[in-house]
């Protein structure tokens, strides 16, 4: 839900009177309307410090497959959908109302998916209102021991595991030792399900038609050169799961996925998808935003398709811990790609939703520029 600005707000006696400083004294946020980014500057509107608030000042933040959409207008519009623009961020509270139970200088991490009214993490404050339990979902706190130098996001990897956990759970087990898997898609998403996949004991195999995203999962040095294949090498029935992690799933990879998959095997819709997707009468756009399952009949075979959509304040936890318990076998500082400043943000995610410019693993944008370790 998106925070608006201008809206009156009671001010909050215990710190809206508090002389603000340079720190809070501008503000200046990005938004984007039919694929134009631009950046709104005004003076700190302290109207919005009130006892429910929390002031995040970012550290930094990434660019995600959904912000693209956005601009690019690939994102289908569904009333009630949750505003995404601008939402993997790590940052620092420095104003905390006295009702959120939240303190000054804490670290935390932004859950897109709890429902609160929030604004853009493209900024160099995100401003967020909300009720204590749904703040305290919304804005995870960081460990002090978990490391945020050198950077890294825990958004998507704790939808990766929300994702993971529920195909699991959908199919009664708690384990994937010795199952085939097949990630369609090598991006941040799909490689995520690969170490993922990997950890809770699957066999997990990444195809992408791009060369570049290839080499780079290769790079990683976490899946075996065999485990990395071109799209089109995906052979018909030899996987227990398949799991669509594109940006899109259209009709082909749909098929992919139905082609590939064994009979009575599963797919897990993790990829972006349009309400015209139908299966055997079933809607799957449906099933993948709701994280339900569905059984059907597709080419002849008898499958299990689960979606997978959004995580809980418990996810971004899980994250957090596997990262730093095994930073080697969750190496997610290492998908930082390219760092940006914020204001290069226009230009940057204006190319990548043209196509002009798409580098594999993680953009960054940098807004604060040194980060103590450890905090």
């Amino acid at each position: 839900m998106t925070l608006n600005l201008k809206r009156p707000m009671k001010e909050n006696p215990r710190k809206a009177k508090r002389p603000l400083g340079p720190k809070l004294a501008a503000y200046q946020w990005a938004e984007t309307h039919r694929g134009v980014v631009q950046f709104h500057r005004q003076r700190f509107p302290v109207q919005m410090l009130t006892n429910d608030a929390i002031v995040v000042r970012p550290l930094y933040a990434g660019i995600c497959r959904a912000d693209i959409k956005e601009v690019s207008g690939l994102r289908e519009p569904i009333p009630g959908t949750r505003h995404l623009f601008g939402h993997e961020v790590i940052g620092k509270v420095v104003f905390a109302g006295a009702a959120t139970g939240f303190e000054e200088e804490q670290t935390v991490t932004l859950n897109p998916n709890a429902e609160c009214e929030r604004t853009t993490a493209f900024g160099n404050y995100l401003v967020a209102h909300g009720p204590r339990e749904v703040l305290h979902q919304a804005l995870v706190r960081i460990p002090e021991h978990v490391s945020v130098e050198p950077p890294w996001l825990p958004e998507p990897f704790a939808c990766v595991i929300h994702s993971l956990d529920g195909l699991l759970l959908a199919l009664g087990t708690s384990s994937l030792a010795g199952v085939e898997v097949a990630i369609v898609g090598a991006g941040n998403a799909g490689i995520l399900f690969g170490l993922y996949c990997q950890y809770l004991g699957g066999r997990a195999t990444l195809f992408n038609r791009s060369l570049p995203r290839r080499e780079f999962a290769r790079r990683l040095g976490s899946f075996a050169d065999e485990r990395i294949c071109p799209l089109d090498s995906a052979r018909d029935g030899a996987f227990d799961v398949a799991i669509l992690a594109t940006t899109i799933i259209d009709e082909e990879i749909l098929g992919i996925g139905e082609r590939i998959v064994s009979p009575r095997g599963a797919l897990l819709l993790y990829g972006g998808t349009w309400s015209n997707l139908i299966r055997d009468g079933h809607d799957l756009n449906q099933v993948r935003r709701t994280g339900s399952a569905v059984s059907l009949v597709s080419q002849g075979k008898a499958i299990r398709v689960v979606g997978g959509y959004g995580c809980t304040a418990g996810d971004f936890e899980r994250a957090l811990g596997l990262y730093a318990e095994q930073p080697c076998v969750f190496p997610l500082s290492r998908f930082i790609s390219a760092t940006i400043g914020l204001d290069d943000l226009p230009k940057t995610i204006t190319g990548m939703a043209s196509g002009a410019f798409d580098p594999p693993g993680k953009i960054l944008i940098r807004i604060v520029e040194k980060v103590e370790v450890g905090k």
